[in-house]
């Protein structure tokens, strides 16, 4: 799973969401990695952790200047989002309606490659996050072997 989030007022990418297989994944099996990051419109920590098919990312931000965050999805995930702080409204280029995530609230959902939109309000200005993202090959065949969740999940597979 990979994303970049790109800074408005220099118009580069800024930050790199997700990790790439390395040898040091192909040695241990796991990987992470801290960044520190103090941007046009936030400030904070991003934590991150990969291992085989699994991404996991955990997000604390300082909101500056409206709060909104343009995000570029490279690469196709399930994604498992937990809002712990915040709120958030998404609007993707291909829907019509914007997919709003409330504090304390969780979304699971198939992300395909896209340049989004997210705009973030928190009374305090703060956000906080953390994601899973699944491989899609992956989670399909997890589910064929589980009958009843494929079926519970059939809009989410057709997504897919």
């Amino acid at each position: 799973m990979k994303r970049s989030i790109t800074d408005k007022q220099k118009e580069a990418p800024r930050l790199k969401y997700g990790l790439n297989h390395s040898t040091e994944e192909e040695k241990s099996g796991l990987v992470e990695r801290t960044t520190e990051r103090d941007i046009s419109f936030a400030s904070g920590k991003l934590k991150e952790i990969q291992f085989g098919h699994f991404h996991i990312g955990y997000c604390e931000l300082h909101l500056k200047n409206g709060g909104e965050i343009p995000v570029c999805v490279e690469t196709s995930s399930i994604e498992m989002e937990f809002v712990l702080q915040g709120n958030c409204r998404r609007s993707y280029p291909d829907y019509s309606e914007a997919l709003v995530l409330y504090q304390n609230k969780h979304n699971l959902s198939f992300v395909a490659p896209t340049t989004t939109s997210s705009k973030w309000k928190s009374e305090d200005h703060k956000v906080k996050l953390l994601q899973v993202n699944i491989e899609p090959d992956y989670f399909l065949a997890y589910l064929k072997k589980d009958i009843n969740a494929f079926k519970k999940l059939e809009k989410l597979k057709q997504s897919i």
